[in-house]
């Protein structure tokens, strides 16, 4: 990975949070939660800029936070999408790698390493048999969160329409037990996730086990 070129970005996402306007948006925080993610799990927390990730989210959460104001263009979009070209084609590169035995060959057991991929989830019974999104509603999904629900595996929220949906899709499909996925609360008005994630469903992704309430409301 090019990582000064990630380091790069980090600044840049920096200085985002110096507009007011931006500091305090749902799109921005939601933006570095995910970088964050995904600097963690690929060992670049030491990267410059990487310890301010968390800096910058608590700033914006120590003011009052707002759902997006649907700016044109919106800020964070450009260095966060710039982000996740870098990580494509760190992946494709890791794809071409030839395993070195037939042990590393192995399909890995789903059942222990589930999910796959980090995000905004919380994750109950492995061998249940649903899964919840809750959008961009913070509320929703800290209320379901904080008991665990019969016959649900996971509980998480979705934000971002390009990898967010990449991986809740990753994430559900990789379960060998997960049966049905059910999609509410509030979407985000500027990036309009849920939307999107219904728009695949009715158009691409046809699994007869996605459920959702096509009138749930904008954040």
């Amino acid at each position: 990975m090019d990582k000064s070129r990630v380091a790069g970005l980090l600044s840049d996402l920096a200085k985002v949070g110096d507009i007011e306007k931006c500091r305090a948006c749902h799109c921005y925080v939601d933006v570095l939660r995910q970088v964050r993610e995904d600097i963690l799990s690929r060992g670049l927390a030491d990267r410059p800029g990487a310890d301010a990730l968390d800096e910058m989210i608590g700033r914006a959460y120590a003011e009052q936070s707002h759902g997006c104001l649907g700016c044109e263009p919106c800020l964070p979009v450009e260095p966060f999408n710039t982000f996740n070209e870098v990580l494509a084609k760190d992946r494709a590169q890791e794809s071409f790698c030839t395993p070195a035995s037939a042990e590393a060959q192995s399909v890995p057991d789903l059942s222990r390493s589930w999910p796959p991929l980090p995000g905004d989830y919380i994750v109950w019974d492995k061998d249940a048999t649903g899964a919840i999104c809750t959008l961009a509603d913070e509320e929703l999904y800290e209320a379901l969160r904080k008991v665990p629900l019969p016959g649900v595996a996971l509980v998480g929220m979705l934000t971002t329409e390009n990898l967010g949906i990449e991986r809740l899709v990753r994430n559900v499909v990789a379960s060998p037990g997960v049966s049905w996925l059910l999609l509410c609360g509030a979407d985000s008005r500027g990036h309009r996730a849920g939307a999107c994630l219904a728009a695949l469903a009715e158009n691409g992704w046809e699994y007869p086990w996605f459920y959702y309430n096509d009138k749930f409301g904008e954040g």
